[in-house]
């Protein structure tokens, strides 16, 4: 499950161009939890 949500997040940040902001809303997360995911490096 980790992989599968990596590769979104991942694909949402390159859609956006490492705007985590813009990332977020098209996952409907927060931009924190963006931040997160980037921050522990996955």
């Amino acid at each position: 499950m980790s992989e599968l949500r990596s590769r979104i997040v991942r694909k949402a940040l390159d859609e956006s161009r490492g705007n985590q902001s813009e990332a977020a809303r098209m996952l409907k997360i927060t931009p924190q939890a963006v931040h997160q995911f980037i921050k522990r490096g996955r």
